[in-house]
Parts: C-alpha cells; sequence; structure tokens
C-alpha cells in the first residue's frame, strides 16, 4: 500500500499495521511531518518496529503490535490485549509489557468502589504482580509503582521500608513522580505517617522533583 494511497488529501487516512510494516522507509518518512498527529504515532511506533525487526527481535513485532491496538483501534479487544501481552511475557518478560499489564490491572481496580469484592481483590493483586515484574528489572516505572503500591498496601501487604526502597531506587535513576512521593511520604502531610517525618529528606525531593518539572501548587 503506498502512502499516496494511504493519505488521500480530504479523505480520512485509514492504514493498518501490516501496512506500515510493509512500507519502505521513504513513504514512512512521509508522515513524519504530518499534521495529524495520530498518523504521526502511527510512523513512530512502526519505525520502532522495523528497527527492532532488523537487530533481530522479532518477538518485538507481536509485543508492538499490541501497543498498536491498544492506541489506534476503534474497539479494542481487551481479553486479546491481555493474552497478547501475557505471550510477550512468557517469552522475555519485557518490562513494557509488564507495565501495560499492571497498568490495565489497576485501571480495572480503580473502576471498583468495593475493595472487598474478589474482582477488586484480584485486579489489585495482578496490578502488583506485573509491576513487580517490571521492577525487578530495575523498570522506573514498575520501581515507582511498587513503592506507592507498598506504601499503601495495594495488592501487597503495606510495607514502607520497602516502599521508600523502591521509590530511592526510581528517583535515584531519574524519575521525578518518585521523587514527589517521597517528598509526601516524608512530609508528615495528612493522611501520611507521621513517623516518618522528616522535613530535611522531604525539603530534598521536592526540590529534587521540582527540578525535573513535578510540582503542586499546595505543596509550595
Amino acid at each position: 500500500m503506498s502512502a499516496e494511497k494511504a493519505a488521500t488529501k480530504g479523505q480520512t487516512k485509514v492504514l493498518n499495521f501490516d501496512d506500515m510494516l510493509e512500507m519502505p522507509d521513504a513513504e514512512l518518512e512521509t508522515f513524519s511531518s504530518s499534521p495529524d498527529l495520530n498518523m504521526y504515532g502511527k510512523f513512530a511506533l512502526a519505525n520502532w518496529v522495523k528497527q527492532a525487526v532488523r537487530k533481530g527481535k522479532e518477538s518485538a513485532t507481536s509485543e508492538y503490535k499490541t501497543y498498536w491496538s491498544i492506541r489506534f483501534d476503534k474497539a479494542p479487544e481487551l481479553e486479546s490485549i491481555i493474552e497478547s501481552l501475557n505471550d510477550v511475557i512468557k517469552t522475555n518478560v519485557s518490562a513494557r509489557a509488564c507495565n501495560t499489564l499492571a497498568e490495565l490491572y489497576h485501571a480495572s481496580a480503580g473502576g471498583q468502589p468495593n475493595k472487598d469484592s474478589p474482582e477488586w481483590k484480584n485486579s489489585a493483586t495482578l496490578a502488583a504482580k506485573y509491576y513487580m515484574l517490571s521492577a525487578e528489572q530495575d523498570d522506573i516505572v514498575g520501581l515507582h509503582w511498587m513503592g506507592v503500591f507498598l506504601y499503601e498496601g495495594f495488592g501487597v501487604s503495606k510495607d514502607a521500608p520497602r516502599a521508600i526502597e523502591f521509590l530511592t531506587k526510581a528517583a535515584n535513576a531519574g524519575n521525578g513522580r518518585s521523587m514527589f512521593q517521597l517528598f509526601l511520604i516524608h512530609s508528615g502531610n495528612e493522611g501520611y505517617d507521621k513517623s516518618l517525618y522528616n522535613p530535611a529528606h522531604a525539603y530534598t525531593y521536592l526540590s529534587r522533583s521540582l527540578s525535573y518539572g513535578i510540582n503542586s501548587f499546595d505543596d509550595m
């Protein structure tokens, strides 16, 4: 399928994943300057896959095809997406796939108001499971969320010292949100463990988070 057919002026642009992968690089490049950000996202995603395949990472194709479905399909099939991501994790324990699955289960738990229900507990437990798999690879997203989960007792037992360990590791790797979370933990603010109050730590982490563009005007 040519770029001209895919992007006929005045018509809705329709291009599926396989069409994009088969396009020559020169034609893919025509989308990089498109004012349509949705199409640019498709260009970037397909280009990442092509580069991964060239480097011998064939498994990247199925993984990124799943991300394509999540972002661009009008009606993503959730069960199929979860199955595909699990297959990817079984193959290479991709931190990105772990984070995506964790995010899906985290969102599912957030949409269930009854925290005593089996459905909520299952979603929370699975979210923690996949963020932990990511954290074990030192991924800063997995480390951050496992720190939050351990502090709150979301899907796992509460463990403040371990939560601080995870968040500190993520913060030291450059995660600004983890810096801000550590500020909150040491701030002594309402809802946070007063025994962990440490104004010096709180100030340090707030300052660091601000340098990364993370802020809350209430805490300034």
